[in-house]
């Protein structure tokens, strides 16, 4: 169910969505959480993390089907899924090494529109979870541009190869001061955090939640609703509101804005 109604503009906060390409078999990509982290210090909740994992138990179809192109080395980052013709791989995705400057870089520019969702609900008895999203846009924006909804998940472990991550860090001279320097390879029982689990509106957002050539003063609303699998904890959910571009260049999606829930409180439990 989408909408568009009229309303006052105002300055919209700027909000980074990184999406880390990551893989518990991956053994430099224990590095990414930790520059998360960091970038995370410097911004706080401006920047928003998303572990969307390759080939282990936590991948999704979302990837596998959709997002792969994307990647184009572990780990790899997304940084509003924007393209730039500097970066040596030549994909959305780039080195971790420039998480950071392109963050800073993307959180001067001004947003074109606010995103908000509400206090998803979660019924304990059917697992039925609902959140709504809206985008408040400030100036027009032409082409084909759309609402999602993400499920993220804290604190994933579980046993075996597909959960105990990788660490090239465990005995690297040099990296002493590093958080899994001497921790082990794998390390057992690894918490993964930021997990990608599902986006809500499909892996490029829900067509025709935003109307094609929205006008600055217009807001777009729509309403996401998804069944959750038993073996998902909504206690460690948190819900990503996004507003993207689509096209069929994947170096072209980029992300407008973005905002998260986080996991504390969960989701409202509901009869």
């Amino acid at each position: 169910c989408c909408s568009i109604v009229s309303m006052h503009a105002q300055q919209p906060v700027k909000r980074v969505l990184i999406e880390e390409f990551t893989g518990a078999w991956c053994p430099w990509c224990i590095d990414g959480p930790v520059r998360l982290d960091a970038i995370h210090e410097k911004v706080g909740d401006l920047m928003i993390p998303v572990a969307i994992h390759d080939n282990d138990s936590m991948t999704t179809p979302e990837y596998n089907q959709s997002w792969k192109p994307m990647a184009p080395f572990f780990p790899a980052g997304m940084v509003n899924r924007m393209f730039y013709s500097d970066e040596s791989s030549k994909k959305v995705g780039i080195d971790r090494g420039n998480w950071e400057k392109r963050t800073l870089e993307e959180l001067a520019k001004p947003a074109v529109c606010d995103v908000t969702i509400s206090k998803p609900k979660f019924s304990a008895a059917t697992r039925e979870l609902t959140v709504t999203v809206d985008a408040k846009f400030v100036s027009d924006v032409a082409g084909d541009v759309r609402l999602n909804a993400y499920i993220d998940e804290d604190k994933v472990s579980g046993k075996g190869t597909g959960w105990d991550q990788a660490n090239a860090y465990n005995k690297l001279a040099g990296n002493e001061s590093h958080p899994w320097y001497g921790k082990g390879s794998p390390v057992i029982g690894f918490e993964h955090m930021h997990v990608f689990r599902r986006a809500m509106g499909g892996a490029w957002g829900k067509e025709g939640s935003v109307p094609a050539n929205v006008k600055a003063g217009q807001t777009a609303t729509y309403t996401f609703t998804t069944t959750v699998p038993a073996n998902w904890n909504p206690e460690n959910f948190v819900i990503v509101g996004l507003v993207q571009v689509y096209t069929s260049d994947v170096n072209k999606c980029e992300i407008l804005n973005a905002v998260s829930q986080q996991a504390s409180p969960a989701p409202t439990v509901v009869a």
